[in-house]
């Protein structure tokens, strides 16, 4: 499934076909060779840009902001998350662990809306050719400092 999603969102972005790894087991080769290169290197610009991606927007968003860096420290190289500077050890390691266990428990209980985020429920109203709820849009003005991802002006006759 990852795959299959991978291969869409090159289609989005005007990958052709022939530029992508056939199948499942290419893939992976494929990434190994790439985490294993120096195609892939931190810079300042990078660490700068890690720093932005994980500052919450919002005090509410912290824990959720630390859950996501350690889950970028869990999933990186060894060379990477060093470089980054991202700290993995027993502790972290523990914590991630936890983390999995207690999501695979709770994930289905939680609304949908805080599953996926304001983000993902709006956007997909926008498909189903729906406004974004009361609920959606005051959720996404506290945590992104406006009602609407997208402003979709009606067009006045």
């Amino acid at each position: 499934r990852f795959y299959d999603e991978t291969r869409l969102s090159a289609y989005m972005f005007s990958i052709p076909d022939h530029v992508l790894p056939p199948n499942w087991d290419e893939f992976l080769e494929y990434n190994r060779r790439m985490w294993d290169s120096d195609q892939l290197a931190v810079t300042d610009a990078t660490r700068e840009l890690a720093g932005f991606l994980f500052d919450p927007l919002h005090v509410v968003l912290t824990p959720a902001m630390a859950w996501l860096t350690l889950v970028t420290a869990a999933t990186l190289p060894p060379r990477l998350r060093e470089e980054f500077g991202l700290p993995w050890g027993k502790q972290e390691q523990f914590l991630f662990d936890q983390g999995r266990r207690v999501i695979r428990v709770a994930e289905p209980l939680v609304p949908s809306l805080l599953r996926y985020g304001p983000s993902y429920v709006e956007a997909k109203r926008r498909l189903e050719g729906k406004s974004p709820t009361w609920f959606t849009r005051k959720f996404t003005q506290l945590m992104l400092g406006r009602p609407e991802l997208v402003g979709l002006e009606k067009s006045r006759p």
